[in-house]
């Protein structure tokens, strides 16, 4: 399979899934189709091309992973770009699962959920940043409200 073509499936192929994340966060068909579904066949795309990299001699013996330059180096294969394509796809969506469930059960609004998760899967990291800090933010006010039991006086026999 050309290296294009392996692009364009995993990049498209990913997308229902984001979407299922984003219009049924908490949905058991979601977080199955993620994290049972496309992750793994993510997982296993980047474990395939990276083997038939190494086997091929398509990849460096030593890769310098210490320098700017040997990390470029790593890139400048297609299918070594796919392979690290393939990495960033499979980590974004693997944590974009986990804010569509941890915000779920959490009881975010979906009007957070969807920003943080349109952010994961454009931007990794800071969709990641956008849902801790909401999520910080409704711990600690979970945190400041009263027990239920705190303002009723007790009757003791």
């Amino acid at each position: 399979m050309s290296a294009d073509l392996l692009f364009q499936i995993t990049n498209t192929g990913v997308l229902p899934v984001w979407l299922l994340l984003a219009v049924r966060p908490g949905w058991r068909w979601s977080q199955i189709a993620a994290f049972g579904v496309a992750v793994p066949l993510l997982a296993l795309t980047y474990a395939a091309v990276l083997i038939s990299l190494m086997a091929s001699g398509g990849m460096a013996e030593n890769p310098d992973f210490g320098s700017i330059d040997g990390v470029q180096a790593l890139f400048s294969d297609r299918y070594g770009f796919v392979a690290a394509w393939t990495h960033y796809l499979a980590f974004d969506l693997f944590v974009g699962a986990w804010i569509a469930r941890d915000g779920s059960t959490l009881g975010l609004p979906r009007l957070i959920l969807v920003p943080a998760l349109f952010f994961t899967l454009m931007a990794g990291p800071f969709g990641l940043l956008i849902y801790l800090v909401f999520r910080q933010v409704k711990l600690r006010s979970a945190l400041a409200e009263p027990l239920p039991f705190a303002n009723k006086e007790r009757a003791h026999p």
